[in-house]
C-alpha cells in the first residue's frame, strides 16, 4: 500500500535498512544520557555539598554509586500491588452496614 504525500510517494511498513542509522543512533544517545546525568550529579554535589559541608568532590563512577544508591534505599520500595489497592479500594466502597462495628466484634 503507498501513500501518497505530495509529489513522493512512500511505501508503509518497517524498512530493516533503517537500523543502520538508528542502533548507532540509540547507542550514541545512551551513552550521551549515561555520561550526561553522572557529570550533572557530579556537578551538583560539588555546587551544593562541598559548598556548604566543605566534603571533598567525587568522580564520576562515585556519583553514579551515590544514584544507585539513592534509587536502592528511596525508590526500591515503590511498587504497585494492585491485590492490596483492589482489597483496600473493596473496603471503602462497601456499605456502612456490611462492615462490623467495634462494638460488635467484642
Amino acid at each position: 500500500m503507498a501513500i501518497r504525500i505530495g509529489p513522493f510517494e512512500r511505501k508503509g511498513g518497517f524498512n530493516p535498512l533503517h537500523l543502520i542509522w538508528i542502533i548507532p543512533a540509540g547507542a550514541a544517545a545512551a551513552c550521551a544520557l549515561f555520561f550526561g546525568l553522572g557529570y550533572l550529579l557530579v556537578w551538583l554535589w560539588r555546587v551544593t555539598v562541598s559548598d556548604i559541608f566543605g566534603v571533598k568532590a567525587i568522580s564520576l563512577w562515585q556519583a553514579w554509586g551515590l544514584l544507585l544508591l539513592c534509587q536502592l534505599l528511596f525508590k526500591a520500595n515503590v511498587t504497585q500491588n494492585t491485590h492490596h489497592k483492589r482489597q483496600a479500594r473493596r473496603a471503602a466502597e462497601a456499605p456502612a452496614s456490611a462492615q462490623p462495628s467495634p462494638a460488635e466484634s467484642n
